[in-house]
């Protein structure tokens, strides 16, 4: 394999294992989390489908839908709650490489790929019971699926 190559895997790898110890060490529930918390663990179907949420949080249907659903099939813990923002944390980084692959040059990707895998906050919402890593992972979907249509 190219050294490149050999990065490359180094900095993804590095990303997903930061990510899981962030997620694994996180302290208690921070107080928007804890908000969120209680129409998960006692709230029904049919209070999450509100737009807000007792006026105090406002979080995207697909985001709760998820979490409701992590909660009812696995039990109510901290790590369930913040279970769907790693997967989307850690998919969003294989993602990244992917558009940054399809338009930056060589070098260029190695740097974005360093960026988005140490950035300070998007490895800190990968640990976090709120949305702001599914919409990063969404973001970039919906860019990879632009960049799709555009090469076809």
């Amino acid at each position: 394999m190219k050294k490149k190559a050999w990065l490359i895997i180094f900095i993804l790898s590095s990303g997903v294992i930061l990510r899981l110890a962030v997620y694994l060490v996180k302290s208690p529930l921070w107080f928007d989390e804890a908000l969120l918390a209680p129409y998960f663990l006692a709230g029904t179907w049919g209070k999450l489908m509100q737009p807000i949420l007792h006026g105090e949080v406002i979080a995207p249907l697909g985001f709760l839908s998820v979490t409701k659903l992590a909660i009812d099939c696995w039990g109510h813990s901290e790590y369930i709650l913040r279970c769907f923002p790693l997967i989307c944390s850690i998919l969003s980084l294989f993602l990244f490489y992917d558009v940054a692959r399809k338009i930056l040059k060589s070098p260029a990707v190695i740097w974005a790929m360093m960026l988005f895998s140490f950035s300070y906050y998007v490895v800190g919402y990968s640990a976090e019971c709120k949305h702001y890593a599914s919409d990063i992972f969404f973001a970039l979907l919906i860019f990879r699926c632009m960049l799709w249509l555009k090469y076809k």
